[in-house]
């Protein structure tokens, strides 16, 4: 039989090129609605990745803090000294990573006294590595032990150089108003270790953010030093308003404690003076004058 080629044949699928409009929309919707879910997640694992990074930093500079603390009589370090005052077993010359004197205004800190104690880690120290980099580099050894991302607890733990006479002097007018236990000079002093913030996430602003300084203050003293106790996260706040005291990932910042032992702390426990000085019984305690 012949065939006929206007017989009917068997219909074939109809493909079409690409996607209509409506169908692109729909995909780009639901595109943005997984990138919304998936950013804050994203956003959340690196602060907590910074975190952890920050409390074993924290935990490394208690240790050395602890055996420096050791092979000196039992002094603590503070963030500061001065020529003729304080603890004679604390005034030996510090050493750099190759084994020279630091002199000067670079010896008076705490990076370079501590940093042989942590088999000089500078990354321990420093959170902005660039500009940690760019100082040693240009052999600027002062500038290097300013902008460390932890400070030390200046007033409560190793104390102001004002707190201690000049050698051959007679008690400071601290001394003599409460004492020489209202801070932390030795190891062994304090009844509540394991609370007591020795050094804490900084920053510094002075027209230009950097993200750390060697010294933090505490919230009170005889009144309030800090002129912000406001959360970190919201617009306008700097650390030049709160002691230099200053988050790592929103409002959460990393202290080591006296005892050895590093915790993250949010903005309310920073806060809190029972954790910044040995005497302190309440969240804003303050020295009174007797």
């Amino acid at each position: 039989m012949p065939i006929n080629p206007q017989a009917e044949q068997p219909s074939r699928p109809q493909f079409r090129d690409g996607f209509t409009l409506v169908e692109l929309l729909v995909v780009i919707s639901i595109l943005g609605v997984l990138l919304g879910l998936l950013l804050p997640a994203l956003a959340r694992a690196k602060g907590a990745a910074k975190v952890a990074q920050q409390l074993a930093s924290a935990q490394q500079l208690m240790q050395g803090y602890l055996i420096f603390a050791d092979e000196h009589a039992g002094f603590v370090l503070p963030a500061l000294l001065e020529p003729n005052r304080g603890p004679r077993a604390l005034r030996g010359q510090p050493i750099d990573h190759t084994g020279a004197p630091v002199e000067g205004e670079a010896a008076r800190r705490y990076f370079w006294r501590l940093a042989a104690y942590v088999d000089f880690n500078f990354d321990v120290f420093y959170r902005d590595r660039e500009l940690l980099d760019r100082y040693l580099k240009e052999s600027d050894y002062y500038a290097v032990t300013l902008f460390t991302g932890f400070g030390i607890n200046q007033r409560y733990v190793g104390g102001l150089p004002e707190y201690y006479p000049l050698d051959g002097d007679a008690p400071t007018l601290y001394q003599q108003t409460w004492g020489n236990d209202f801070f932390v000079s030795r190891i062994d002093q304090p009844d509540n270790p394991s609370r007591l913030f020795t050094f804490v996430s900084a920053a510094y602003d002075d027209g230009t953010f950097h993200d750390g300084f060697f010294r933090v203050q505490a919230p009170h003293f005889t009144s309030a030093q800090w002129q912000d106790f406001g959360l970190p996260t919201r617009p306008g706040a700097s650390p030049s308003r709160s002691g230099n005291v200053w988050p790592v990932d929103g409002a959460i910042a990393v202290a080591g404690m006296l005892d050895g032992h590093a915790a993250a702390q949010n903005w309310e426990q920073m806060q809190d003076m029972r954790h910044w000085a040995p005497k302190a019984e309440s969240p804003d305690w303050r020295m009174a004058f007797p």
